[in-house]
C-alpha cells in the first residue's frame, strides 16, 4: 500500500493527461512515422506482438487495449523512463491521476475511482 502522506500533486488534473481507450495498430512495414531508432515498449503472448511507441507514451502514458476479450493495461512513466503491461478484466478502466508517487504516475480505476 502507498502511504497517502508520500502521494503528491503531478501537475495536470485527473485525466489531464488522457489515456489512450482503443488504440489503432498498424503493421511495422506501414509505421512510417516511426524511424530505426525509436523505442517501443513490446508486448508479445503467444501470436501476438504489439509495440507501444514511447514518443506516444511519452503523452498519453496508459492505453487501455484488449487482447480478445481480456483487456490489457499497458502503462509508461516518462519521469522514470519505465512501462510495464497488466493482464486487466475489462478494458478502457484506468486513467492518469495527476498524482504521483516516488516521482511515479499514479493512475486510478475509473469504476472504483481509486488509485
Amino acid at each position: 500500500m502507498v502511504p497517502e502522506r508520500d502521494i503528491q500533486f503531478g501537475g495536470p488534473p485527473r485525466d489531464g493527461i488522457p489515456a489512450i481507450d482503443r488504440p489503432e495498430f498498424v503493421p511495422a512495414n506501414e509505421a512510417g512515422f516511426l524511424t530505426d531508432r525509436d523505442r517501443v515498449l513490446g508486448f508479445a503472448q503467444g501470436s501476438v506482438t504489439k509495440a507501444y511507441p514511447i514518443r506516444i507514451l511519452d503523452w498519453r502514458e496508459i492505453v487501455n487495449d484488449a487482447l480478445g476479450e481480456h483487456g490489457l493495461l499497458v502503462t509508461y512513466c516518462p519521469l522514470c523512463g519505465t512501462g510495464i503491461a497488466f493482464d486487466v478484466a475489462h478494458r478502457d478502466d484506468f486513467g492518469v491521476s495527476g498524482l504521483l508517487y516516488n516521482s511515479d504516475v499514479l493512475l486510478y480505476d475509473r469504476m472504483t475511482q481509486s488509485l
